[in-house]
């Protein structure tokens, strides 16, 4: 059901396609932290989307794992990804909010990745 993405077209090509077929889809944004995975920051995201009734259960999911490159933070190179591929997928046909997101610095800034989960 999950898989890591070899690229950010990767993960467009794969959210593309699950729109194409009437799945529902979020795009993510994850830090690592003591706490925090991209695993469990998806797991979050799929539990809260679930009780809003955004979707009813979770079909699939990708994620890419962005670290430093050319001085920039990976949590900043993931935020940025986030930022261009719900651009790109268009926010309207996604199950994100317009101003979503927990907003919580990271703890650890090198390490950050994007994600797409699909439901029904």
């Amino acid at each position: 059901m999950d898989a890591s993405a070899e690229g950010m077209d990767d993960l467009y090509v794969f959210a593309k396609e699950k729109l194409a077929v009437g799945n529902k889809v979020y795009v993510g944004l994850s830090g690592f932290s003591k706490k925090s995975t991209p695993q469990s920051e998806i797991d979050n995201d799929e539990n809260r989307l679930m009780k809003e009734g955004r979707m009813q259960k979770k079909v699939a999911q990708k994620y890419l794992v962005l670290s430093p490159f050319d001085g920039e933070p990976g949590h900043n190179r993931a935020r940025l990804g986030e930022s261009w591929l719900i651009r790109q997928l268009g926010l309207d046909r996604l199950i994100n909010e317009r101003h979503g997101g927990a907003g919580r610095p990271p703890i650890f800034d090198e390490i950050g990745a994007v994600f797409v989960l699909v439901g029904e």
